[in-house]
């Protein structure tokens, strides 16, 4: 299951346009990165919602093939 998350992680982290810091105020690293994870996926999901044409990821949802769940 982690190595799930972090495909997530990884995946939702090109998809957005701020870096961790913009969005949570994390220290850009990986390990900020995998605690801010579901900031991350959070933030990809409600620019989706907003209109901003990003395919939803996370638990229903596949980054890697925008496939949405």
């Amino acid at each position: 299951m982690e190595a799930d998350r972090n495909d997530v992680v990884a995946a939702s982290a090109r998809r957005v346009d701020h870096c961790t810091t913009e969005l949570c105020g994390a220290t850009y690293d990986e390990e900020s990165h995998l605690l801010c994870a579901d900031r991350v996926i959070a933030a990809v999901n409600v620019d989706h919602l907003a209109g901003g044409g990003r395919e939803p990821v996370g638990e229903h949802g596949d980054a890697r093939t925008g496939d949405g769940g």
